[in-house]
Formats: C-alpha cells, structure tokens, sequence
C-alpha cells in the first residue's frame, strides 16, 4: 500500500483500492471527531477517480454548516491525528485545510478539505470527482496533463498544481453542463412509472416521518463500515434535526409514500442529496422514481 508523499514533490501512481479503504477509515474518524455537527463527508480528488493515476494522497471534502462548530473541535481532530494546516485561512476563506501524515518525514497522507456545505467549492468537489469517473475520456485527458507536469516538476509542487489550473476550470465548466444535461435528460424523458408513487413535500408536520426512513437507510448502508456506537447515534430525533437544518438552508425534502413512507430526497438548484429508501423496500424503483423526480423539480 502506498499513501503518502513528502511535501512539495510530486509523484504519480495506478489507482490502488487502499486508497478507498483509507478514505473509509479516514471519512469515519472525521465523523466521529465533529459528533454533533450536521456533515457530509466525502472521498474527493484524483485518488477517488479509479481510471487515472494520483499523486498517493487522499482528499476528503467534509461540507458543514459554519466553521465555528468545527474549530470548537480541534482537540477531537488532533486526538484523531488530523491538523490543521499550517496556512492562513484569511488568504483561503472558502474552506479549512486539515492533514494527516508522518510530520517527522515531512510526508502528507491526507487533505481534509472543509467548505460550507452550501458552497460553490463543495458542488465543485462533487462535480469533478462524479464528472470524471463517469466520462472516461474525460478523465485520460486530465491524466495526460497530470503526467507532463509530473515530468516537468517532480520537485515543485507549486508549479505542478498551478499547471493544473487550466484544465481543472475547463473540466469543472464541463462538469457542471453535465450535471445539468443529466437532470434535463431525466425531465424529458420523465416516465410514467414515476407518477405511481404519491411524492410529497416535507415540512415541520410531516418531518419525523422523513427522519425515521433517514435514520434506518443510513444505518443500514453505513452498518458494514462504520462501528455500532456511531451508527446507533443516527436515531430519527438526530436525523430529524439534520433535516431541520436541510430546510433551513433552503433545501426542499421530499417523501415518497407507498401506503406508509418509504423513501426521501433533497434537492438545492441542481443538487441533489440524501436519497434514501428503507432497506426492505430498496429495488423496487422507489430510488429511481425519487431521482426522477428530484430532477424534475
């Protein structure tokens, strides 16, 4: 397993599962560091994209509601071994840098980036990361870039990033189109199968109803990689006032019912979130009817 590289050199490696598991094992620690605050955690960068080598550091983008929450736990992520980074967050204002790494060798083995879930820089993680590994060719163009700079400055950091500039704009502008497209695509081709499940808009009245699917889908999905203490803490009353702070954020939830709740979705402009759907009543088209209709909303 390699993960890992000394600050200011550049070296780039194939796509290696421990990346993901790492990411794993890195997304958990940081949940459990910021207990308490409404996240979302996520593997991000090259290293999250399987077809394309990356320079063997993990980027995991953590989107949160405010920043004051998350210095108030500074201690929790040091315990973690996860720092803040040694750079001025009045010159970078759309996010926090924490890292993990060997800080004796000098070595890095993990960005955290943490943005305001709200924020262009969260959409732009997503984006990128889903953009490129759904369009391969896509990917092998950033990839190709990526290795001529490697071959330029194996030793400067700064310039290998800053030759990235370029083509990073390009692909987030594409990104963006595409994410667009697919929910255009998925208006118009709006089918009818859809429109058998009664969809209906979450409020204060109806939100615990929503909580409860929340809170057994996450559970379940979640289960097999995270330890039981956490995943019992995701009750419905937690789950409940996650979704209260979804609203407050101008996000609309919805609830797809089949005599009784089975399924829910968020949506922002073009984002969509938190689609869940009960364990027992998963491959039944409820997920791709909430998706459809996410996207038509």
């Amino acid at each position: 397993m390699s993960i890992g590289l000394k600050r200011g050199t550049v070296c780039l490696e194939d796509h290696q599962k421990a990346w993901e598991d790492s990411a794993k094992e890195t997304i958990i620690d940081i949940q459990n560091a910021l207990d308490g605050i409404v996240t979302d955690v996520q593997h991000v960068g090259s290293t999250s994209i399987k077809s394309i080598k990356a320079k063997p550091i993990i980027d995991i983008a953590v989107g949160v509601p405010d920043y004051e929450s998350v210095f108030a736990r500074n201690d929790k992520l040091k315990k973690a071994c996860i720092f803040p980074a040694a750079w001025s967050f009045d010159d970078h204002p759309e996010e926090l840098l924490y890292v993990k790494g060997n800080f004796e060798k000098d070595t890095r083995t993990h960005h955290i980036h943490v943005v305001l879930k709200t924020s262009k820089e969260w959409k732009n993680y997503l984006n990128f990361r889903d953009y490129l590994n759904a369009m391969p060719s896509a990917a092998r163009e950033y990839e190709a870039v990526k290795e001529k700079l490697e071959a330029m400055y194996p030793d400067n950091r700064e310039k290998y990033t800053a030759g990235k500039s370029e083509i990073i704009a390009k692909l987030l502008e594409e990104a963006e189109k595409w994410r667009e497209n697919s929910c255009s695509a998925t208006r118009a081709g709006m089918s009818q199968e859809v429109r058998r499940f009664p969809i209906v808009e979450v409020d204060e009245a109806n939100i615990f109803d929503a909580a409860k699917v929340y809170s057994l889908s996450w559970q379940e999905s979640h289960r097999a990689f995270c330890n039981a203490e956490f995943v019992a803490l995701h009750t419905p009353e937690r789950q409940r006032e996650y979704l209260l702070s979804k609203l407050k954020n101008g996000y609309k939830l919805y609830m797809l019912l089949d005599a009784e709740p089975v399924g829910i979705v968020s949506v922002k402009e073009s984002l969509i979130e938190d689609l869940y759907v009960l364990p027992e009543k998963q491959n039944k088209g409820y997920g791709s009817a909430l998706l459809e209709f996410a996207c038509a909303v």
